[in-house]
């Protein structure tokens, strides 16, 4: 914003007319026309004393004053000791020294009060000879900073309107200038009289000493020598404002007090004003009456406050020009954006599984610029280690509103306990860059939970399972063959464990036969989880229940399920019964195949009922094809059935 003190177009006739009627009618020279009028008045009224009182204020010596007289014209107001229009003058003066401030007002009313500014920020600085006298003025505008400077200079309200009466708010520019200038006939005049000076008289006061003795002491009582000062001096100004009146006075005030204490000096060199004593005092009343007078023929530096509102805009503008003078500013929108990152690092018990001994991240930034932590000091690497402090850090920054959207980017490298060569990996992450949680990077490690709870284990005596993960391999991985079926691996890999695992299942089953699956693939393998094995014959198995019924003590059975499809296969198993020692039921599980029904079959059977053994005839005991669900053997003394 620029506020301007500009100077007038002296060039343009009606500028020259405005300034010569402005000069014309100002307060000063009103009031000294005026009390030229009441010179001329007193003197032809006789009024000795009032026309002495009113020259020596005009600054006029007797001659002067008997001129002014002699054109009076009677009839005529004090209009005719007025400046003629025409016969003025009029050139811009600079100023030597000059300050403007810009204050905003609650209302008009506060402004008119004087009332302390609502927005406190009260902006100065030093306008410019050489910029048409402007100052140019920044405001960091608050809340209510922005409000008042948008409503007092007419701006248009929130959604797009011209407010009903603009806002009530006031801007106002306060101009402080000094320049070089002088009032005619200004005068001093300083007496050295024994009148005045022997208003400092002596008297004797009388001290009682020690053993009841007394003596006098002559000392100075009166008015002090100050007030005597003042009193010697007669200073005369011409009519003018209260601000040059005070700056005049001041300057033969002074000039008088040095006159004064020069002229006593000249007759009583040896004494000192400062630490006046009696014999001091008699020595002033000695004094010869002398007199100086003081005409002030001399430049001054006169001080001006021209102030005034600030235009509004919707004065000066066309209304539906309005809006093209305003730029809304959001007052939440901010050129920079604060960042906090809360880095969670994992815990001890998975540093421990996997083998890890530390993590050392470093090179984390965002849009190029590093964080800073609670100290304020700028963060270059974090260190999480097995045994060490592993709780979260936070960290922070300041960043570009145009790097919103730029990525969260950060190294680090993982030390093994088993001495294998680190690891060293970069990421970004442009989704979430608030928490970073290194719990789920990539370590580096094979880290695989193989559980085979899916496989037929009622006609399998073994499984073996063969891994492999971009150019490593291995092979002769066994599973438990109790529950829960499962075995763990890890490996330190010193290399990224994220890409295509797949594994191979090799079979041992009970018969003595030996199946080799094909190579499968994990979809979605990071490095660490669980790996779910799938059977050969697909993931569906079979339930068959063997029973004693109806008496039967025990029993021998030997079953064989086949499976028919891409894989077919037959599997046998033999199981034996013992209503007294063993169990009454057994349950087998086989897989069901998936390329289509099998068939179970009863292949020989023995029962004992009261310590007989004899063998049954099992040439119905077939199921072909097997129906979905579980299948229940039953053998009693007199068969076997299946169904």
């Amino acid at each position: 914003m620029t506020v301007a003190l500009p100077m007038p177009d002296m060039g343009d006739p009606a500028v020259r007319a405005r300034m010569a009627e402005a000069i014309v009618n100002d307060g000063p020279s009103v009031e000294r026309a005026r009390q030229m009028l009441a010179l001329c008045q007193a003197m032809a009224g006789n009024q000795a004393e009032a026309a002495q009182s009113l020259r020596k204020s005009l600054g006029l010596g007797d001659g002067d004053a008997q001129a002014l007289f002699g054109r009076w014209q009677r009839e005529a107001d004090y209009g005719q000791f007025l400046a003629e229009r025409d016969a003025l003058q009029i050139k811009p003066v600079p100023y030597r020294t000059g300050a403007v401030e810009v204050r905003a007002f609650a209302t008009k009313e506060a402004y008119d009060k004087e009332q302390d500014p609502a927005f406190t920020g009260v902006c100065r600085t030093t306008p410019s000879n050489f910029n048409d006298n402007a100052a140019i003025v920044t405001f960091n505008l608050t809340e209510i900073g922005a409000q008042l400077f948008w409503s007092a200079l007419g701006g248009p309200s929130d959604n797009g309107d011209k407010a009903k009466d603009g806002g009530s708010s006031v801007l106002s520019a306060t101009y402080t200038v000094t320049f070089d200038g002088l009032l005619p006939d200004a005068s001093a005049t300083v007496t050295l009289s024994q009148t005045k000076m022997a208003k400092l008289v002596v008297e004797e006061q009388k001290h009682r000493g020690a053993w009841g003795s007394t003596h006098t002491v002559a000392v100075p009582r009166g008015r002090s020598y100050s007030e005597m000062a003042k009193s010697s001096i007669d200073v005369v100004l011409p009519s003018a404002d209260s601000g040059s009146k005070e700056t005049v006075s001041k300057l033969l005030t002074d000039w008088a007090g040095k006159q004064l204490e020069d002229m006593v000096k000249s007759q009583l060199p040896a004494l000192d004003l400062n630490a006046l004593t009696a014999d001091g005092v008699r020595q002033i009343e000695q004094v010869q009456d002398q007199s100086r007078t003081y005409h002030l023929s001399q430049a001054l530096n006169i001080e001006k406050r021209p102030q005034a509102l600030l235009p509004r805009v919707d004065a000066v503008v066309p209304a539906d020009k309005l809006g093209d003078c305003f730029h809304t500013i959001d007052l939440n929108a901010k050129p920079f954006f604060d960042l906090d990152l809360t880095v969670s690092p994992p815990s001890a018990e998975r540093l421990k599984a996997l083998g890890v001994d530390r993590l050392v991240v470093t090179a984390l930034t965002l849009a190029g610029h590093k964080l800073r932590d609670d100290a304020r000091k700028e963060v270059s690497v974090l260190e999480f280690t097995a045994g060490g402090d592993l709780r979260s850090r936070q960290l922070r920054g300041t960043f570009s509103k145009g790097d919103e959207r730029a990525p969260l980017k950060y190294q680090y490298r993982v030390v093994y306990q088993d001495g294998t060569p680190a690891f060293a990996a970069s990421r970004e992450d442009t989704e979430n860059r608030n928490y970073l949680d290194l719990f789920g990077v990539d370590f580096g490690v094979l880290h695989a939970t193989l559980r085979g709870q899916d496989l037929p284990w009622g006609v399998i005596d073994r499984a073996s399972v063969a891994l492999r993960l971009g150019d490593w391999e291995q092979e002769d991985i066994d599973l438990a063959a109790t529950a829960p079926f499962e075995t763990t691996v890890n490996v330190p890999l010193g290399q990224s464990s994220i890409g295509d695992l797949s594994y191979r299942l090799t079979l041992a089953l009970t018969n003595g036969d030996t199946v080799e699956g094909d190579w499968t693939l994990v979809q979605g393998w990071r490095g660490t989880g669980a790996v779910r094995l799938a059977s050969p014959w697909g993931g569906v198995a079979r339930r068959v229940r063997l029973s004693l019924e109806d008496g039967a003590d025990r029993a021998r059975v030997r079953l064989e399920t086949t499976l028919r499809g891409a894989r077919p296969g037959v599997f046998r198993q033999e199981i034996e019964l013992d209503r007294a020692a063993g169990p009454r039921s057994v349950d087998w599980t086989v897989p069901a195949g998936s390329g289509g029904p099998g068939a179970l079959r009863v292949v020989e059977a023995e029962v004992s009922v009261g310590g007989k053994t004899s063998r049954l005839n099992v040439a119905t005991a077939v199921l072909d094809p097997l129906p979905g669900g579980p299948v229940a053997v039953r053998v009693r003394a007199t068969g076997v059935t299946v169904g």
